[in-house]
């Protein structure tokens, strides 16, 4: 049960890091 909760959150993690990066490089591509 640890395991599979530490992979989800990791892949929470990467997913709205790579959000949050994409936001900030569509945002600098506007600008």
């Amino acid at each position: 049960a640890a395991i599979g909760l530490f992979k989800s959150a990791i892949s929470l993690i990467l997913v709205s890091l790579s959000y949050y990066l994409s936001y900030k490089f569509s945002n600098y591509r506007i600008f």
